[in-house]
């Protein structure tokens, strides 16, 4: 009876502690995207010279799309407004990243993980799966929806 009533107490806490580290997730993850996309706008033209050194094609219209993806979707982010899709194209921004500016820094698996690339793309599935927690503006359009009741 007393373990039953601290695994429901170590539950209830989890299920709390959960909804704070994805709120944790979701501003950290944010904070490297904007600043990410806010820098790379400002400075566009060294942007473009650092995308045309790793031989990335149309650098001059890849730098300013990538630059403003991630200021947009790092801020939808940040505020919690479809969260799962805006994950999508910074977690395929990041796989582009460790494949044309990190591919040579790789000699191991453990090399990899070591990438703040790679952490960013776990962080960012973590957002896909999880959602963006109930401290946001998906949980109310959520509940609105939800709650609307046809005529």
């Amino acid at each position: 009876m007393l373990k039953n009533l601290y695994l429901e107490k170590f539950s209830k806490f989890s299920e709390n502690l959960q909804l704070l580290v994805v709120l944790l997730i979701r501003i950290t993850i944010a904070g490297v995207f904007v600043f990410s996309g806010w820098g790379k706008l400002m400075h566009l033209d060294k942007t473009i010279d650092y995308f045309t050194s790793l031989g990335m094609p149309f650098a001059s219209i890849l730098a300013p799309f990538v630059a403003s993806s991630e200021l947009i979707f790092g801020f939808f982010i940040f505020i919690g407004f479809a969260t799962r899709i805006s994950a999508i194209p910074l977690s395929i921004i990041m796989l582009v990243a460790i494949i044309t500016a990190k591919l040579e820094e790789i000699s191991s698996i453990s090399s990899l993980f070591g990438l703040n690339e790679f952490l960013y793309i776990i962080l960012l599935l973590t957002l896909i799966t999880k959602g963006a927690g109930i401290l946001s503006i998906d949980s109310v359009l959520r509940k609105k929806i939800l709650n609307c009741k046809r005529f």
